[in-house]
Parts: structure tokens; sequence; C-alpha cells
């Protein structure tokens, strides 16, 4: 297993791959890449793993009840705020993008000058990025307070406790997301949005 250091430079090295693989595909393509890899697992796992976290914060003992307050905290986050801030870039932010992708497809195809379509813009995208950075800090005070690795290992059942892994993998997968947004998706959108706007090809 890699140390903390290993661990830090595997994972720049996978979010600078995830930027090369996406920093120069269609905008429309990376939305669908995200829906398809993001969104749609955590619609369909986010109950049960919210349910897990409960059961988890039952079963402490000794020591390990100073836990119920990051998971109780992990818990509200993936119940309502993580569930609230997809449904905020499936029904507002990406519908934006992609009228925005249409607009410029249109202006292209009748060789007119860039311009924005009505409406009001990426105004959303400020508020979701502040999703992100209140995730991300979760996130970080999780590693920070160890608490993954210090889940049990077992159920009071004696079975492999399920919760570890799979938060583990919910940790991975929401740095992966949040940056696949914050630093490849949104700088584009927010640069041909800027494009529209000035009349610029």
């Amino acid at each position: 297993m890699p140390d903390g250091n290993g661990a830090q430079l595997h994972e720049k090295e996978k979010l600078a791959e995830l930027r090369r693989a996406w920093e120069d595909r269609p905008l429309g393509a990376m939305i669908d890449h995200i829906l398809d890899r993001y969104h749609t697992p955590l619609h369909r796992d986010l109950p049960g793993l919210v349910d897990k976290i409960g059961s988890a914060r039952k079963e402490l003992t000794g020591p390990a009840r100073e836990l119920d307050r990051p998971l109780r905290d992990l818990e509200e986050l993936l119940r309502t705020d993580l569930p609230d801030h997809l449904r905020a870039e499936e029904e507002a932010l990406f519908p934006r993008i992609r009228a925005h992708l249409r607009a410029d497809e249109s202006r292209a195809e009748r060789g007119e000058k860039a311009a924005a379509p009505a409406g009001g813009g990426l105004r959303s995208l400020g508020r979701i990025q502040d999703d992100h950075n209140q995730i991300m800090d979760m996130l970080i005070a999780l590693h920070a307070e160890n608490v993954l690795d210090r889940l049990p290992e077992t159920t009071p059942a004696g079975d492999d406790h399920p919760l570890r892994e799979d938060l583990k993998r919910l940790v991975g997968d929401l740095r992966e997301h949040a940056f696949l947004e914050d630093e490849v998706l949104f700088p584009r959108a927010v640069a041909l949005e800027k494009r529209l706007r000035n009349g610029t090809s």
C-alpha cells in the first residue's frame, strides 16, 4: 500500500490524466460523461450509503464514539446537500451550457457573429463551485481526522464492515467529479459564454 506521499502523488497523476483526457473533448460529450460516470451512480447509491452510515453510527462503541460527529455531518451532506447539488447542475447549469453550445453551433452554420442565448447566463456557477468547496472541505476534514481508517473493520456480527471501502470509493469519485468540473468543464464553459457575449468566433 502506498504511503501518504505516494498516495498524493498517485492522485495528482490521476487528475492530470483526467485533465488531458477531456481538455479538448466537446463540452456536450463531457457533460454526458459526468452524468453517466458520476451523477447516475450517485443517485443510485446515495440512499443505501446514507443508511449504512446511520447503522454504523449506532454501532460505535468506546473510543470510536468520537467518530459520530464527522459521520453525522457526512450523513447530512449525502442525504440532502449532495442530491440538491446534483439536481442544480442537471436542471439549471448543464442545460444552460448546452444552450450556449447550440447557439455557437447555429452561429457557425449561418456564418454569423457569435451571440449568447437570452437568459441568465452561467450565474449559478458560483453557487455550484461553493458547493464543491463545501464538499472538498468535508473530505479534507475526514482525511485530517483519519475517519475512514478508524471505522470498525467488522460489524458486531463479525462480518466485514461494508462502509469503509464504500466511503473511500465515494471520496475518490467526488474528488474526480469536482476536479473535472472546476478545472476543465467550467473554465471552458465560461470562455464559451464570454466569446458569445463579445461576438467573437
